[in-house]
């Protein structure tokens, strides 16, 4: 049977769609790959307001090129681990105000010591990343740390 978008049954039928529970959100997202999840975010108010991401790692990467203006995305607000290696389009301003924690920022020049200053890193890769610099470290209590200077 088919129904016109303007009549009044289908119009109706709509508040009568319950509200699906954010627990179940929580589990339905366990099983979605990222770029998923961020997609319903963007379309869908229950994955937006239920659902938050707070690892975007290597295997991620292989999924969505992750992006300053991506990780904007209210989704992403409690984001503690990024997997930025040789992402040049992840900066200092897209990191700037996440609450990171473990940030892979290798073969990634820009991101910076200006980036980095008021982040409460214990974990960082600054490998072959000239612009992370021992002074742009020095006030973190990193628990691991790789500091590679590339001479290139």
């Amino acid at each position: 049977m088919y129904h016109n978008l303007n009549e009044q049954p289908f119009k109706q039928s709509k508040k009568y769609i319950p509200k699906i529970p954010t627990d179940i959100i929580k589990e339905i997202s366990k099983y979605l790959n990222i770029q998923t999840l961020i997609k319903l975010s963007q379309v869908s108010k229950l994955f937006k307001s239920g659902v938050k991401i707070i690892n975007f790692t290597k295997i991620d990467s292989e999924t969505i090129k992750m992006t300053d203006e991506i990780l904007q995305l209210p989704i992403l607000n409690d984001l503690q681990s990024l997997y930025a290696h040789n992402n040049k389009l992840i900066t200092d301003q897209g990191i700037k105000n996440l609450k990171l924690i473990k940030l892979n920022a290798s073969e990634n020049p820009n991101i910076t010591d200006q980036g980095i200053k008021n982040l409460k890193l214990i974990k960082l890769d600054s490998s072959h990343n000239s612009n992370i610099t021992n002074i742009g470290i020095k006030n973190f209590n990193l628990r691991i740390q790789t500091l590679l200077m590339y001479h290139g």
